[in-house]
């Protein structure tokens, strides 16, 4: 037992006898690990709400596939209402192929899906999103 208060005391000693080195390291790297992590965040943002998006496109495909949804431009409408919760500045192409194939394709600026806008600062990207899905007769 006196042998570990001993150690514990050591160490006690050892860093309270530090001489502020750490301290002004610390500061230094704090701001870029701050950044670093809001980096992250907004990345898996974006990529949480693609996924969400990508959920979005395949419902109003599905729609228009069991003809719920009778035109490709009730298609658009129904997935562009369902987006406005994530982005004003969406644009939704559908179309409807010859070979019953219903190719519908989303686009988001990455600034309307990321959370802290760190990622909209490093680049102006625009994400598209896009399914296929037949039509069930």
């Amino acid at each position: 037992m006196d042998k570990t208060n001993a150690t514990l005391r050591k160490l006690t000693d050892k860093f309270l006898a530090e001489d502020g080195t750490a301290t002004i390291e610390a500061l230094l790297w704090i701001p870029i690990y701050g950044l670093l992590l809001t980096f992250i965040a907004d990345v898996s943002m974006v990529f949480h709400n693609q996924a969400q998006v990508m959920r979005i496109i395949q419902d109003g495909n599905r729609q228009l596939s069991v003809g719920r949804l009778k035109t490709t431009e009730q298609t658009e409408d129904f997935i562009a209402a369902a987006l406005a919760g994530f982005s004003d500045n969406a644009s939704v192409s559908t179309n409807l192929s010859s070979t019953g194939v219903i190719n519908t394709s989303v686009m988001v600026p990455t600034e309307d899906l990321d959370s802290v806008g760190s990622w909209a600062r490093l680049a102006e990207i625009n994400l598209v999103v896009s399914a296929q899905h037949l039509i069930e007769f």
